[in-house]
């Protein structure tokens, strides 16, 4: 092994419900140039016993396991440079709350360039105390373990170890005597009323929902709760009026679930690495798309008057792809004559490096008309919604990563300036990845737009006949920071077979297509691939199959659910609450109920979005008179309270019904109850009127 010979050694440490990764390269000279360097996904917090990641004692394609608060690791260690001819050694020493002992010292004999040398055997780290741990990591090599940074083998980084087990939210119900909307001594509440988290954001207490049942004092607990967002509401009950919250709640900081921290610039590794459509096209052309849009609710979102106006208006989505027909009419019309339809507000083709994002093949305009399309027929899901055409492909149709990343950091640097609400990436390098990956050095742009709360939708892959019943996706789609969608089919559309051999016998609305990639936990996200008619080429329209057609319509959906929010809560979603809402108003499909094809199935749960229930949502967790609240794993959340005021006809307070209740009562005669006003509408019928008087009256003795 020559002076110049490059090594790069990798030593993952996956622990607990996080993993840990610490990456070192080696310069094989006479001193040793072992550089650490931090990936962004490397935890600060590590929850004990929040989730249990495998049941399995197996970790080949899961390795790392917590069983309660008892934790265990593997490793593996990768040669990434030339063979190397002698042996080195690893050590890693964990210090903290009664422990202060070596975890791993092994001596690992030569490999080979590329091979993996990897200990899936468990080693058994304890059950940690919460608190503060020093994680140590030295590397050597012919056993010249250096003791300090001095030549860079030697790594150190301090970690936190939360809170064991689930979580919990109490708070209090007050009589808010006053009327001031907070809460002051000898205010108790009220001993019976129901507390509950409203898990699926649908504003009713379902049988499986955590709840409690206030004290003589008005004092509730939520227990078992898990970490991320929850929406807490009270059951109030016949003659009260809530006062507090009444204003919207300041959300609480993100803390279990949320995107890593970007760093100020994202690097660029530009990966040569090639990619993939996840599309085929098909002869038949739909005569609407009336199927789709009824099965994931649009239809009923559109016919509701509710929601009149939320079409993506003001907002803009990113689509990174093959280009676009830059003067198809579902694009909207050219005014100004340019020959770019108006609502493509930016385009730019990475692959040539050129202004010019035309589309050669027809996907990248499919896509595009998936999620606004302005069609009265085949409308997009956000038909208002600005377009930005980021070509990869060149004019042969070849693409690579480091095209995707390019146009990902025009994306990171321009979202504000063009409001962009949602990305998609109907793209994929073709593996079928068990676990959450960064890859091909895309990781910091997707961790960093996260941050941003720009969703990034990615399609899972159209390969599981290759790999059934093993559960993966494809890359992006298996990134942290990504969201990913497989596909189902929306209708019965009978037999259909498809391109690498997957066939279904028969067909029906929620059946998983044959060859949509799944993960239940990576993938839960389901839409309709099969069949869906939108705009092609040259002004034309054209059918397609994929999960490249299910990734836009969440795209499209994420836009409208930021414009409902920011109109109702006047804030977005984070990057983990969209998450969050978008699995919670989901409907629940099983893959092996009904499917009829000739892939295995994997006989999991998961989740199909609703768009109409997710809009349903938002509105609750808008609701002024709801507390919506995140928690991360082990938090014992406290003060999460709620006001009452009882209605009564002496609306000043004191004591007696009166000539100064009558007078409050008329100066609020016919008005929408608001502020002092609230107490006078006694029948809360949302409007003080005769009714009013009437039960006011009764008191007087009229």
């Amino acid at each position: 092994m020559t002076n110049s010979a490059m090594k790069s050694l990798c030593l993952l440490i996956l622990f607990a419900s996080g993993v840990l990764s610490t990456e070192f390269s080696y310069a094989a000279s006479a001193a040793s140039d072992l550089a650490p360097y931090l990936p962004d996904n490397w935890l600060e917090e590590i929850p004990v016993g929040y989730q249990q990641l495998s049941d399995s004692e197996n970790h080949t394609s899961n390795p790392f396991y917590t069983s309660g608060t008892d934790l265990y690791y593997n490793m593996a260690v990768k040669n990434e440079g030339s063979s190397m001819a002698g042996d080195f050694s690893v050590r890693i020493v964990l210090e903290g709350p009664e422990t202060n002992s070596w975890i791993f010292d092994l001596s690992v004999w030569p490999f080979f360039s590329g091979e993996t040398f990897s200990f899936y055997t468990d080693k058994y780290l304890g059950s940690l105390q919460p608190g503060a741990y020093t994680i140590s990591v030295e590397i050597d090599y012919y056993d010249e373990v250096q003791e300090s940074d001095e030549t860079n083998n030697y790594f150190e980084r301090i970690i936190s170890v939360g809170q064991g087990g689930y979580s919990s939210i109490s708070g209090n119900i007050f009589t808010d005597f006053n009327f001031n909307a907070s809460k002051d001594a000898g205010e108790t509440g009220p001993q019976g009323w129901t507390v509950y988290s409203d898990t699926n954001f649908n504003g009713t207490l379902d049988s499986n929902e955590p709840n409690d049942v206030t004290d003589s004092s008005g004092n509730y607990t939520l227990t078992e709760l898990k970490a991320g967002s929850h929406l807490i509401s009270a059951i109030s009950q016949s003659g009260w009026l809530q006062t507090y919250p009444y204003e919207l709640s300041p959300l609480q900081p993100q803390q279990m679930g949320a995107a890593p921290l970007p760093s100020e610039d994202c690097t660029t590794k530009g990966s040569e690495a090639p990619l993939f459509k996840m599309g085929q096209t098909d002869s038949e052309i739909r005569p609407d798309m009336i199927e789709t849009n009824d099965l994931i609710g649009m239809s009923d979102f559109r016919n509701d008057y509710n929601f009149d106006g939320y079409s993506g208006q003001g907002y803009a989505v990113a689509v990174i792809d093959t280009g676009i027909d830059v003067d198809h009419s579902f694009f909207g019309p050219d005014l100004d004559n340019n020959g770019v339809a108006d609502r493509i507000v930016y385009q730019y083709d990475f692959a040539e490096n050129d202004s010019s994002a035309a589309d050669y093949d027809g996907h990248g305009t499919h896509v595009t008309s998936i999620i606004a399309g302005e069609d009265d027929t085949y409308p997009g899901i956000a038909p208002v919604a600005d377009i930005i055409a980021l070509k990869v492909f060149d004019d042969e149709g070849n693409a690579t990563f480091g095209y995707v990343e390019e146009a990902l950091q025009w994306v990171v640097n321009n979202a504000s300036a063009y409001n962009i609400a949602s990305v998609n990436i109907s793209l994929g390098d073709g593996e079928n990845n068990d676990s959450f990956t960064a890859g091909y050095g895309l990781n910091d742009e997707f961790s960093a737009l996260a941050e941003m709360g720009v969703a990034s939708f990615c399609s899972a892959g159209n390969s599981y006949i290759d790999h059934a019943p093993d559960e993966g996706c494809s890359y992006p789609a298996s990134d942290l920071n990504t969201m990913s969608v497989g596909a189902v089919f929306d209708d019965d559309i009978g037999y259909m077979s498809y391109s690498g051999g997957a066939t279904a016998f028969s067909t029906d609305a929620d059946r998983i297509t044959p060859f949509s990639l799944r993960h239940h936990q990576i993938s839960c996200l389901m839409a309709p691939g099969a069949k869906i008619t939108a705009a092609g080429n040259s002004g034309n329209i054209l059918t397609m199959s994929g999960t490249s057609q299910a990734s836009p319509i969440l795209a499209g959906v994420s836009v409208i659910a930021q414009q409902i929010s920011e109109d109702l809560r006047g804030t977005k979603l984070t990057f983990p609450q969209l998450r969050e809402i978008i699995k919670a108003t989901a409907q629940n499909i099983y893959d092996g109920d009904d499917e009829n094809d000739n892939v295995q199935n994997t006989y999991e749960y998961y989740k199909r979005v609703n768009a109409y229930s997710l809009a349903e949502g938002l509105v609750q967790i808008s609701d002024v008179n709801k507390n919506y609240v995140d928690i991360y794993a082990g938090e014992a959340k406290t003060g999460v309270d709620f006001g009452f005021y009882e209605l009564t006809p002496d609306l000043n307070s004191d004591g007696a019904v009166n000539e100064s209740d009558l007078s409050i009562f008329a100066s609020c005669w016919l008005e929408t109850p608001e502020e002092d006003c609230l107490k006078t509408d006694l029948d809360e019928s949302g409007f003080v009127d005769y009714i009013d008087f009437i039960y006011l009256a009764d008191f007087w003795g009229i």
